[in-house]
């Protein structure tokens, strides 16, 4: 990854199969039911945050297949059997589930601080502010 771009290396020969961009900084790449996802933001100098976030879903020939529009910025992105799963920012300070092909669910928690780390185990997600 660089900064709006992702790419697909050939570990045997070292060469690039393919390379994309993505609007903003690519943050996280995931694989997730046979599809690349890569989550990626762009900060706006002007109001000092980050002003719109995505998540990119391509396949494995680089095809970008659909970009899913976020109402907060993840800082952190997991993969699980049932979804992906997303620690928010503000202002939404939750997480979200994004399951291909539906539209992404937003989930609030009781505390009202950002979401800034998460992992996954099994089924359970565990995230921290």
């Amino acid at each position: 990854m660089e900064e709006g771009k992702i790419h697909c290396i050939d570990l045997q020969s070292g060469e690039s199969k393919w390379s994309n961009e993505v609007e903003g900084l690519s943050e996280f790449v995931k694989i997730y039911n046979g599809h690349i996802w890569v989550g990626a933001s762009v900060y706006d100098l002007h109001i000092s945050n980050y002003s719109e976030s995505g998540i990119w879903m391509f396949n494995k020939n680089g095809v970008c297949i659909k970009k899913y529009e976020l109402e907060s910025k993840p800082w952190s992105f997991d993969v699980l059997d049932n979804g992906l799963y997303l620690g928010l920012s503000r202002p939404l300070c939750g997480y979200a589930r994004l399951i291909e092909g539906e539209e992404i669910e937003y989930y609030k928690l009781d505390n009202k601080n950002p979401i800034t780390t998460g992992i996954s185990d099994e089924n359970t997600v565990f995230s921290g502010t």
